[in-house]
C-alpha cells in the first residue's frame, strides 16, 4: 500500500514474531533522499508518517521539530509552514489541521512533543 517504489518493494517491514511494522529508514533514505525526484511527488503526510514511525521507533517521544527535521532529511525543499499543519491534522489531540487520508496516528504528550497513537517507551522531559 504505502510507500511503493521502483521495483515494487515495501519500505516498512514487519518484525518477526509482531504485527509492528518497522520502517527501513536507510532504505528509505536510500531510495528517495539521492535526487528527491520520487520524493517531491511523495504527498507530506506519507514522508511525516514515515518519520514519525522512525522516530517512534528510535526513541518514543519525538519533538515538533524532530519530525520536520527528518522529513527533510528525506525532501529539503518541504518547509515548516508545509509540514507543520500535515503533523496537526494527523493528530488526534491537536486543533485544526487538514485531515489526513491516514487518520490520526498522532498523540500530543506536551507541548511541541508527540508519540505514536498507542506508543509506549521513551517519555522526553520538557523543561518549563
Amino acid at each position: 500500500m504505502w510507500l511503493r517504489r521502483y521495483t515494487g518493494t515495501l519500505l516498512p517491514k514487519q518484525i518477526a514474531g509482531s504485527s509492528t511494522v518497522v520502517l527501513n529508514w536507510e532504505l528509505l533514505h536510500a531510495m528517495l533522499g539521492d535526487d528527491g525526484d520520487v520524493s517531491s511527488e511523495l504527498p507530506t503526510w506519507e514522508l511525516v508518517l514515515a518519520a514519525a514511525r522512525h522516530l517512534s521507533v528510535t526513541q518514543g517521544e519525538f519533538r515538533l521539530s524532530q519530525l520536520i527535521s527528518e522529513v527533510q532529511l528525506i525532501d529539503p525543499a518541504r518547509d515548516r509552514g508545509t509540514i507543520q499543519p500535515v503533523v496537526q491534522g494527523m493528530t488526534a489531540n491537536a486543533g485544526k489541521g487538514p485531515p489526513s487520508p491516514c487518520g490520526e496516528p498522532l498523540t500530543r504528550v506536551d507541548h511541541g512533543v508527540y508519540r505514536m497513537s498507542g506508543a509506549t517507551g521513551g517519555t522526553l522531559t520538557t523543561s518549563g
